[in-house]
């Protein structure tokens, strides 16, 4: 496993796009991208068929596209992040994926956090809220300060669907865009990230931790 994350150069921003875009169903088991570059999913949840539509979380089949994956092309809907946090979960532990799309559980959170240094990758659903993205710590007059590398928040919309929020980074995410075609691609590129250098791995200076709490009644 690689001591750092790579993340593609930055996008600039983009045109904004409706919440409404690629609500047509996708009726295959893969994803193609302009290059015909295809991403792959696998059925091993029933809760995520392959047959879900674009912006609903799949689970990618990393052995077979991790030959081709760095280098391709990123297609926003191959890569959305929500089909990167449903692979790094799954393939952390599938239990733990389960918790994730469990609504009766408030809360759930995995970090995969390498020392020595403290750079971190976050994952969160908060009720209907998920955050994810590379981060580092630092001491600033006396407090705890996190530098988001890359950050982005999305909403699960009733129907399951994952709908962009918000992008941000820097220091306390205080740099932010709310333009949906800018989210999109900084999800993927981070999805990318997550699964290259295989986010859900354990190793010598490499530890994960995860919680899931529900809020008393």
């Amino acid at each position: 496993m690689e001591d750092t994350f790579k993340l593609s150069d930055k996008v600039d921003e983009a045109t904004n796009e409706s919440d409404e875009t690629h609500d047509s169903p996708n009726t295959s088991d893969d994803m193609d991208d302009s290059s015909g570059f295809k991403v792959t999913f696998l059925a091993e949840n029933p809760d995520l068929p392959v047959t879900l539509p674009p912006g609903w979380p799949h689970i990618i089949d990393w052995d077979t596209v991790r030959n081709e994956f760095e280098d391709a092309e990123l297609s926003v809907q191959g890569f959305h992040i929500a089909n990167g946090i449903a692979t790094v979960l799954h393939r952390y532990d599938p239990a733990l994926l389960k918790s994730f799309l469990d609504f009766g559980i408030d809360k759930v959170t995995f970090t995969q956090k390498h020392d020595p240094g403290s750079m971190a990758i976050f994952i969160e659903r908060n009720k209907n809220v998920v955050m994810c993205g590379i981060y580092n710590t630092f001491a600033m007059n006396g407090n705890r300060v996190l530098e988001w590398d890359i950050r982005v928040k999305y909403r699960i919309s009733c129907s399951g669907r994952w709908l962009p929020v918000e992008y941000a980074t820097g220091i306390n995410a205080r740099e932010t865009s709310r333009n949906l075609a800018t989210i999109a691609d900084y999800g993927a590129r981070l999805t990318q990230a997550m699964l290259v250098n295989q986010a859900w791995e354990e190793c010598d200076g490499v530890k994960i931790k995860t919680t899931c709490s529900k809020l008393l009644q």
